[in-house]
């Protein structure tokens, strides 16, 4: 079954840093990393996001936390370098290439559907398919 998401781009980062988006097999069933893994990262509610008690134990680990910054630090240096306002719409970069995980995921989809579910909402007529925004 796909699962699209109705909500904002807010919640759709909040999915994406806890692994919900990632899937995996697990014992013959496709499940997130996050139930695969049995991790609990962020919490919102409402406006307001917390960090889990389980990650904040994680990120006092110095390594961890090291990768974590440095990782982090690249991520914003490469979005400042390859950020154009004139070239971004609606979340994409005219001109770049991108796979299909990362198509559903900028749409804000609850997950990356497989490919044989995509094929065939691919042959829906476009203005049958759910509103996505």
């Amino acid at each position: 079954m796909v699962s699209i998401s109705i909500k904002s781009p807010f919640d759709s980062c909040v999915r994406n840093l806890n692994l919900e988006f990632i899937t995996e097999n697990h014992n013959q069933k496709l499940v997130s990393a996050k139930e695969k893994y049995n991790l609990n990262i962020l919490n919102f509610t409402d406006d307001t996001i917390f960090v889990h008690e389980s990650f904040a134990k994680t990120i006092d680990n110095k390594y961890f936390k090291e990768f974590l910054l440095d990782s982090t630090l690249y991520s914003i240096k490469t979005f400042d370098r390859l950020y154009h306002k004139s070239k971004f719409i609606e979340g994409f970069v005219l001109y770049r290439k991108y796979s299909r995980k990362d198509v559903f995921r900028i749409l804000n989809w609850n997950q990356n559907p497989l490919a044989q579910t995509w094929a065939a909402i691919s042959l829906v007529p476009i203005n049958q398919l759910p509103n996505i925004r």
